[in-house]
């Protein structure tokens, strides 16, 4: 219904009236149509106005204090947040953000050629020759040691996008010793 830009006579009543709208606002999407033509060449009325709404708070500074914190001192959200002054709740919009990230790390264990060695000798020494099948272990007795950790296996940490995870080297996972049990394991 429109030439060069121009509407014909009658059309902003009519589409008002098929939309049940006012002709005011008829008027106000046709006057933006015409304006988003001139500078992008496409008919649209874009409904959605540029730079509105609340502004983004920059929390550059605030999470600049997360990192002078020991990564130890912030394994969870809440301590995080004691650890650099800053509310429970601004951390966590934060990481939905993405503006810092939840890490876990995981103890590696150190093995050396040595161990490995070990380890294949005594498999290989419950080994039967005659049959090559796996002793049943009926006449053997296991004694262990349970050790109960200085330190935990997986720890969480609240890191900033650009950290890395801090990575925790042990011999083994299993030799973290505060407190040793023993004991023995025999089949009947």
């Amino acid at each position: 219904h429109a030439t060069g830009g121009k509407l014909k006579q009658g059309s902003l009543k009519a589409v008002s009236a098929s939309f049940g709208v006012s002709t005011q606002t008829a008027q106000r999407i046709w006057r933006r149509a015409n304006e988003n033509f001139k500078s992008t060449g496409v008919f649209s009325s874009p409904s959605r106005k540029r730079k509105s709404g609340r502004r983004k708070i920059n929390r550059d500074r605030e999470l600049a204090r997360l990192r002078s914190v020991a990564p130890q001192r912030r394994s969870t959200l809440r301590a995080a947040a004691t650890a650099c002054d800053l509310s429970l709740s601004t951390l966590f919009r934060e990481l939905k953000v993405g503006s810092i990230r939840i890490g876990t790390s995981v103890v590696k264990p150190m093995l050396t050629d040595a161990n490995m060695e070990r380890r294949l000798k005594f498999c290989a020494a419950h080994v039967d020759q005659s049959s090559m099948l796996f002793n049943a272990m009926e006449d053997v007795i296991h004694v262990d040691e349970k050790l109960f950790y200085m330190t935990t296996v997986k720890r969480r940490y609240v890191l900033l996008p650009d950290e890395a995870v801090p990575t925790r080297r042990v011999r083994s996972k299993r030799h973290i010793p505060q407190v040793m049990v023993l004991a023995a394991v025999a089949r009947p």
